[in-house]
């Protein structure tokens, strides 16, 4: 009687470390699985964070490339407006020394007509004496 308490024990006992095993097995793995899925979402983090690095870089990159077509379309714009000016300063430079001249011609030929109306008058004055 004493060897079928011992064998039930032994039985027991062995039931009881397979399960111990089963569980320490389980434990193992799904700590194996945590680590793996730890991994994985350490892996797709830096991957995601290259890919915003990256992408937010190229938006700097484009932001900064509109900055400068916009300045130099500015300075282009700008230096149009100042041939512009210098353009209408030159005509208008041209358009006074014209009528400056004109006025002078103008002025030369009253003077001369007087000079003639003079020597006309003085023609005729000398004549009719």
């Amino acid at each position: 009687p004493n060897c079928w308490y011992q064998k039930q024990e032994e039985e027991r006992q062995r039931r009881q470390r397979e399960k111990e095993e089963q569980r320490k097995t389980h434990r193992e793995q799904t700590r194996a699985e945590q680590d793996a899925w730890q991994q994985d979402w350490i892996k797709n983090k830096r991957e995601q964070d290259k890919v915003d690095k990256e992408r937010k870089r190229q938006e700097e990159d484009n932001k900064r490339q509109q900055q400068e077509k916009e300045t130099a379309q500015k300075q282009q714009e700008e230096a149009e407006r100042q041939r512009k000016r210098q353009e209408e300063d030159i005509w208008k430079k041209k358009e006074e020394e014209l009528h400056r001249k004109a006025q002078k011609e103008a002025e030369a030929e009253r003077a001369e007509r007087v000079e003639r109306q003079k020597q006309d008058e003085q023609s005729n004055l000398d004549g009719v004496t």
